[in-house]
């Protein structure tokens, strides 16, 4: 696909030079007021680990996700205000059933 990049400014068309490279996001399509989460917790495209905050445990659950990009899922169904998804999927031990309790961002 050929894509063309017009710069609004020509000052910053001044600041180019031979080499640079650069990164776009081309949207498709926008919904506004849906409910969304971060990308990175989702898994096989349409499963999110979701805590469960009565029993202390972690649930894989399955959701219709709807618009995404790098940052964000749009949520069609199976997912509620409110619940908090596992973003560190990857970690050693994240799987369905796993003991789990919220731990505070190290700044």
């Amino acid at each position: 696909v050929d894509v063309e990049i017009d710069f609004d400014r020509q000052e910053d068309l001044a600041r180019m030079r031979a080499g640079f490279s650069a990164d776009a996001e081309i949207i498709l399509g926008k919904h506004e007021g849906v409910l969304r989460i971060p990308t990175v917790a989702v898994v096989d495209e349409d499963k999110v680990y979701v805590l469960d905050e009565d029993d202390g445990v972690i649930r894989l659950v399955r959701f219709s996700p709807g618009l995404h990009n790098w940052d964000w899922t749009e949520v069609r169904s199976g997912l509620q205000p409110g619940q908090k998804v596992v973003t560190t999927v990857d970690r050693k031990g994240v799987e369905d059933g796993a003991p789990a309790r919220v731990e505070k961002k190290k700044q």
